[in-house]
């Protein structure tokens, strides 16, 4: 074996390396992200199920500033208008809930939208 097949077989190793190293970062980027992702789901859902339980639902728009994960939240609660029945009657009481998580990766942002309409009487005491 010669000095230029050994030079030759270092250097072939070495790509193979540095592109298994470029593999294994970009794997770990994505686990990464994906788990980023699924904690902005959990978190969205957490906040339409805190603004639904609210017992006297109202018009509010609140932005939640991120934190060390680098996540922010809008979260709009607005009442409903012009929704009708099968019977073409108005429904009165409904709210939109929607919240809106935004997470400023380093890519373009992610966002992270759910939204459910509540009747505004649906958690109030029966007298």
């Amino acid at each position: 074996m010669t000095l230029l097949e050994v030079l030759l077989a270092v250097a072939v190793f070495g790509i193979a390396g540095t592109a298994l190293v470029g593999a294994l970062n970009q794997l770990a980027e994505a686990v990464l992200d994906g788990r980023q992702i699924r904690q902005m789901e959990l978190t969205v859902e957490s906040l339409i199920d805190e603004y639904s339980k609210v017992p006297q639902l109202q018009q509010v728009e609140q932005d939640i500033k991120a934190g060390t994960d680098g996540i922010s939240y809008h979260v709009s609660v607005q009442p409903v208008r012009d929704i009708r029945n099968q019977e073409n009657r108005e429904l009165q009481g409904l709210f939109r809930i929607k919240v809106r998580g935004q997470w400023k990766s380093t890519g373009d942002p992610l966002t992270v939208d759910a939204e459910v309409l509540r009747y505004a009487g649906s958690l109030l005491p029966v007298q």
